[in-house]
């Protein structure tokens, strides 16, 4: 009988973890396709070249919506270093904004620079890109 509580106990907690997971992936979803000021930066990011002077201005002046994008990617990429996010979950939503962020030497440096604090970032692409 008690084998068979500690049994439920197990299943109940696995279906929690797995629903906690799911509000995190939604909220995460959420808020990189429907807020305003990072669907501008996406589709900078995505739609200038690599040398472009836009990317450029971008990392210089450091703008707020920028660093905001960024620190998207930053909570993200510390969701992954404590198993609440797995790198599955990053490749399925959000890898082809990864890669166009990873194009930008500009922006990759930028991120990779150890003064800019982007610690959990600069450890997680990496390992997303090609």
């Amino acid at each position: 009988m008690r084998s068979e509580c500690c049994h439920c106990a197990v299943i109940t907690y696995w279906r929690n973890s797995s629903l906690e997971r799911a509000r995190w992936i939604s909220s995460l979803y959420s808020k990189f396709y429907e807020k305003e000021d990072l669907k501008g930066i996406r589709e900078t990011l995505d739609s200038e070249l690599p040398t472009s002077r836009e990317i450029q201005k971008l990392v210089e002046e450091q703008d707020a919506k920028f660093t905001d994008y960024l620190n998207f990617f930053e909570f993200m990429a510390y969701l992954n270093q404590c198993d609440q996010l797995s790198q599955a979950d990053i490749r399925a939503l959000f890898h082809y904004y990864l890669l166009a962020m990873w194009k930008h030497e500009a922006v990759r440096k930028y991120v990779l620079d150890d003064e800019n604090g982007y610690d959990y970032l600069k450890k997680l692409l990496p390992k997303l890109m090609p």
